[in-house]
């Protein structure tokens, strides 16, 4: 056998399938079309496919598509779903690269796939590319595809490098002697060697990283273990979205909103909460599997109760939300637990999986932070100090017991401030704080425990800044709790006794003021977002396998569908004896290229008159030209170039006739004149 270009782009095309399939570990998937194109690379007997073929191909390649984009964004884990869509595409493109295979014809135009035109195109060597063009790129498409694998084999590089060899080989220099072209080759091997490290290195970078910043992006995120950015100082209503963040169940039902802590911050500055400089430390996992012990010492003497959290893991990493006093976390399948002075716990490596249980002690102390304080927690920033000392002075504060400032400072707030989320304007003093304390007295969670952690160190109480979510909402589901984005909540850490200790200076009235501001759709919203919890939560319990599998059983209906509605299409045309005249009768003089009769008088017009402007419509150049009698004619001329369903032969044979009728008629006057 002669090896063409084109024998020559199939054969390694296959290669590249089968290489593409053994990388992923889908080789049973990539054998048939892999192995079908190293035959047909062999195979000299071929046919000629027509374009309605194609766009049928075409076609099915995008349902393929369709499925290959819900399964990476949707139903695959542990990664990406940028990466796990590149590694999936050659699903994409293979139907088109075996029909592509099988056609005689050597050059492809990429219109042909999206061409409305069904009936063959007339066959000239010039029209597109050459296949073998096409299938070099689908080459390199698998090679990349390749690349994307999970877990590549050793011999990945090898492979990829050998095949590329393989590719470019026939474009030697032949001035070029083999064993100088083969050192060359193994310099640029070399070199990509270490570039396909560093792509390799970027790629599990981006695997870990990216989510989180998409996630911080999109969501604003607020995972940061080192600073949380308030809206203090922001100007104007603040918008607080509903979007339900996760769900809780409580095995008793809640008298009071359950505050969930994410972290807590010592150091402010310009609106913002900051952590001074704390290590992680590891927390030991405990027996059974995925349980942690948070506080050993009291987990056996404090009355406990338990809240299971329902919240999917979408980052590499992030903070747990914990209540006051964890004693014991369980069912929480991730590789490492990490928490630090600040009572931030991090978790690492972190699967989605079913929810986990938090055992706390309702009457404890939050224990998660280190049983002592620094400076930093009584400092108090320079550009607050006059606004703190100001709201000392007027509450007639100097000099008390530290007790009671604490005890008056609940009541201060309750009678003198309200909860607003419209942020009145600042300028006229010096900071957003000090226009709360002094100016508006109105403001969110955020001023309230910004202004109580400071007037507390004033007093002389060490006080931290805590960010979290604050419970409250029942859920459809009898012991469920929502906790949406608007849920979010700021409050105070106090260190009293020896302890830490949470007190929301809040009123309490906010979130009655925060749910009030509900949008109307908020219910159909909600309704959504359960059916997509619930969804989620199947989806999660499959394994891999059957992740995969929902797509080809999906696919699988579409093929159903489709050849039970041609069939039945065909059943009714094959019942229907006016359509079966029709079709037996009908011809498409217009899609075949034959000329329409009415050019005839096109052309008589043109002769006897002005030419008409290729821009102007032949219905208005045909009233110009004083001829209405011709729009009838006119009508059938454009049944014959543009109807898809052609003309009957009847009807096309009685056209011909009142053309000619026309023209004859239009000889007879000039003659007579």
């Amino acid at each position: 056998m002669v090896i063409t270009p084109r024998n020559h782009a199939t054969l390694l095309l296959g290669a590249a399938v089968i290489f593409w399939g053994w990388q992923t570990g889908w080789l049973y998937l990539a054998a048939l079309p892999g192995g079908s194109l190293i035959v047909l690379s062999m195979n000299r007997r071929k046919t000629t496919i027509s374009p309605e073929t194609y766009q049928k191909i075409a076609h099915i390649s995008i349902v393929i598509s369709i499925a290959v984009i819900v399964w990476s964004l949707f139903l695959q884990k542990d990664e990406i779903y940028v990466m796990a869509l590149l590694r999936l595409s050659p699903l994409i493109w293979m139907p088109l690269v075996l029909i592509i295979a099988i056609d005689s014809e050597t050059r492809l135009a990429a219109d042909i796939f999206l061409s409305k035109n069904k009936t063959p195109a007339q066959k000239t060597k010039s029209h597109g590319l050459p296949k073998e063009n096409w299938f070099y790129w689908f080459f390199f498409a698998a090679i990349l595809a390749a690349g994307a694998a999970q877990n590549p084999h050793a011999w990945f590089f090898p492979g990829a490098a050998l095949l590329t060899a393989l590719v470019i080989e026939p474009w030697r220099v032949r001035q070029v002697g083999r064993l100088r072209w083969f050192l060359l080759l193994a310099l640029a091997v070399a070199m990509g060697y270490q570039l396909q490290n560093g792509l390799f290195r970027l790629q599990r970078s981006l695997m870990y990283h990216l989510p989180q910043y998409l996630d911080q992006w999109f969501f604003k995120s607020k995972e940061d273990t080192n600073r949380m950015q308030t809206d203090i100082g922001r100007v104007g209503p603040l918008s607080l979205s509903g979007r339900i963040l996760f769900r809780i169940f409580h095995e008793n039902p809640l008298s009071r909103p359950m505050l969930l802590s994410e972290s807590s911050y010592d150091f402010y500055l310009d609106g913002g909460w900051n952590q001074t400089r704390s290590t992680f430390f590891s927390i030991p996992p405990a027996s059974p599997a995925h349980a942690w012990v948070l506080d050993e010492q009291n987990l056996i003497n404090e009355q406990t109760q338990r809240v299971t959290m329902q919240h999917t893991m979408a980052n590499e990493q992030g903070l747990l939300l914990l209540p006051a006093h964890p004693l014991r976390i369980e069912n929480l399948d991730v590789a490492l637990l990490e928490k630090n002075r600040f009572g931030s716990v991090r978790y690492r490596h972190g699967a989605q999986g079913q929810p986990w249980s938090i055992v706390y002690a309702p009457q404890g102390s939050t224990s998660v932070q280190n049983h002592e304080f620094t400076e930093t927690d009584l400092l108090i920033p320079r550009a607050e100090k006059n606004g703190i000392d100001q709201v000392f002075k007027e509450a007639q504060w100097d000099g008390l017991p530290k007790e009671q400032v604490f005890q008056n400072l609940h009541r201060y707030f309750l009678e003198h401030f309200q909860y607003s989320l419209n942020l009145a304007d600042h300028s006229r003093f010096s900071t957003p704080l000090t226009a709360f304390l002094l100016g508006s007295k109105q403001g969110h969670c955020e001023y309230f425990a910004t202004a109580s952690t400071l007037l507390l160190r004033r007093a002389g109480i060490p006080a931290r800044y805590v960010f979290g979510y604050a419970v409250s909402e029942p859920d459809s589901q009898k012991g469920w709790y929502l906790v949406r984005q608007r849920n979010a909540h700021a409050w105070t850490s106090v260190f009293i006794d020896g302890k830490w200790r949470n007190e929301d200076f809040t009123p309490p009235d906010w979130l009655q003021k925060v749910n009030n501001d509900l949008t109307p759709w908020q219910s159909m919203l909600d309704l959504f977002d359960s059916a997509r919890y619930t969804v989620s939560q199947w989806i999660q319990g499959l394994t891999q396998e059957m992740r995969l599998a929902i797509p080809g059983i999906g696919l699988l209906g579409l093929g159903v569908f489709y050849f039970y509605r041609k069939s039945h299409q065909k059943r009714l045309q094959k019942d229907n004896p006016h359509f079966r005249e029709n079709t037996e009768n009908t011809t498409s003089p217009g899609m075949t290229g034959t000329r329409s009769p009415f050019g005839a008088i096109i052309t008589h017009l043109e002769r006897s008159g002005a030419a008409r402007h290729p821009a102007e419509p032949l219905s208005a150049w045909i009233l110009e030209r004083q001829r209405p009698e011709l729009l009838d004619l006119l009508r059938h001329h454009y049944q014959w170039r543009f109807d898809p369903m052609g003309m009957s032969e009847h009807k096309a044979h009685r056209f011909k006739q009142e053309v000619a009728a026309w023209l004859q008629q239009e000889k007879d006057l000039r003659r007579n004149d």
